[in-house]
C-alpha cells in the first residue's frame, strides 16, 4: 500500500525587505519557484500545491507548465 504525501509550497510573501519577489528571482535561467516545484514533483509528492499571494499572477504563470495546484491567499 502506497500513501501519497502532499507538498505545499508557500509562495505568498511580498518580499518587502528584499524589494522584489524572491519566488520569481531567476536561478539557472528559471524562476526559483519552478525549481522548488520541480524538486517537490521529482520527490514524488502528490499533490503539489503552491499558495500564492503577492505577485500571484506572475507566480501562477511561472508554474503554468507544471502539474501544480494553485491556491490564492487574499490576505
Amino acid at each position: 500500500m502506497t500513501e501519497l504525501v502532499a507538498g505545499i509550497i508557500l509562495a505568498a510573501g511580498a518580499s518587502r525587505r528584499m524589494g522584489r519577489s524572491k519566488q520569481l528571482l531567476l536561478w539557472r535561467g528559471k524562476p526559483f519557484i519552478c525549481h522548488v516545484a520541480r524538486t517537490a514533483l521529482d520527490a514524488g509528492l502528490a499533490p503539489v500545491v503552491a499558495v500564492t499571494g503577492a505577485e500571484a499572477d506572475e507566480v501562477q504563470a511561472a508554474l503554468a507548465d507544471l502539474p501544480v495546484e494553485i491556491v490564492h491567499n487574499r490576505c
